[in-house]
């Protein structure tokens, strides 16, 4: 039987972990897993087997910041073994999987533009980056979730183009169409357009973007409401936010309602999805709005490419422009919020496309390349 390590960054809350969950549960029963996460939660997706946890909380000082990462190391050499496919998804597990050799055969998921995102991150991102230059070409493969993200690792992280294979995220459109169906709380104005966005609230998702978006929608006459679902992160982006929204006068014009286990609902029950994200190495949440039967505009942060293409008479989707991320609106920034704003007013999109061209992206495709790409790598 084929053995087959998962090194996930977390249990549940994120994008990554989703399509670790929907691989690990779809997998054929010929691949015996093994999961392990490098930080603990209360919450989890499923996963065939119970994954094994390093329980240790990550603080601001460095020193045990050190002491976590030498744990997480140790605990990983512990459960590798020889010709195990160790299958790490996210930058810091790719870098984890790297250093811990034992004999297996070290697959990387790339699920972002990391040249891009590590530039955000200050000394941090320089020293993700140089490792990732000398590390990532010693692996026995690498996944990269879109074109974006491969193309970003061949031109700027150097790496060799016969190492790559792209495999889009896969769904379940079924049961994110079931999922959507549930009961829930959400009082809404049926006159209103109702715009939505699904995100963990942090710089990297441009979400501040999406305040000037609706404050000149507002300023125009047109009535609509935004809501935000989704956990702050770390960096407190969301205090930030809060700031712009006293300034601009949002307060009663948006809505957040924090961390939903379940956010297919939410999506359904609104008009039109937005992605505002500076940088994204695939998107898969607009292929949960899909599913839900809800339309989306997205900015040119790369990823959303590969689903935007499929749509080749803008039926449903539409790939905007690109925001800078810097701290203060740029010129272009403005002429792609004014783009935006545009194309919320003249919404014309037809529903009854989405499912459709979300059914490219059924996780039974996802599944059948990776089962594939494992057979081949034994």
């Amino acid at each position: 039987m084929k053995k087959i390590l998962f090194i996930i960054p977390k249990l549940s809350n994120g994008g990554i972990e989703r399509v670790a969950s929907n691989l690990s549960m779809g997998l054929s029963s010929n691949f015996e897993q093994k999961i392990f996460s490098i930080m603990n939660q209360s919450d989890s997706y499923q996963f065939r087997v119970k994954p094994t946890v390093v329980d240790k909380e990550v603080s601001s000082s460095y020193f045990y910041k050190f002491f976590v990462f030498i744990s997480r190391l140790l605990n990983l050499y512990r459960i590798k073994e020889k010709n195990i496919i160790s299958f790490s998804l996210g930058e810091r597990c790719n870098l984890l999987n790297m250093i811990v050799n034992r004999g297996d055969i070290r697959v990387l998921s790339c699920h972002s533009v990391i040249s891009i995102e590590n530039s955000s991150k200050g000394w941090i991102g320089f020293i993700y980056n140089y490792l990732a230059k000398k590390l990532y070409n010693k692996a026995d493969c690498i996944i990269a979730v879109s074109q974006p993200v491969k193309d970003d690792l061949i031109i700027n992280i150097g790496i060799d183009e016969n190492k790559i294979h792209v495999i889009n995220n896969g769904y379940s459109i079924g049961e994110i169409q079931e999922l959507a169906k549930e009961d829930i709380t959400f009082i809404k104005d049926e006159t209103a357009l109702n715009i939505i966005t699904v995100s963990r609230i942090t710089y990297a998702k441009g979400i501040i973007y999406q305040l000037y978006i609706l404050k000149k929608l507002l300023d125009l006459g047109c009535n609509c409401h935004l809501y935000i679902v989704g956990a702050d992160e770390r960096d407190l982006y969301s205090e930030k936010l809060d700031l712009h929204i006293k300034k601009l006068g949002l307060t009663n014009d948006i809505t957040f309602l924090g961390y939903q286990k379940n956010v297919y609902p939410y999506i359904y029950q609104c008009d039109l999805f937005l992605l505002t994200s500076i940088f994204e190495g695939f998107a898969g949440v607009l292929i949960e709005s899909l599913s839900c039967k809800t339309p989306f505009l997205t900015s040119a942060c790369k990823g959303p490419v590969d689903i935007v293409r499929k749509d080749k008479e803008s039926k449903c989707s539409k790939y905007l422009g690109e925001f800078s991320g810097q701290p203060e609106l740029t010129k272009s920034d403005i002429v792609n919020i004014d783009l935006f704003v545009d194309n919320i007013i003249n919404f014309s999109f037809n529903n009854d496309y989405c499912i459709p061209l979300a059914k490219e992206f059924d996780i039974a495709h996802m599944i059948k390349d990776y089962e594939r790409l494992f057979v081949n790598l034994y």
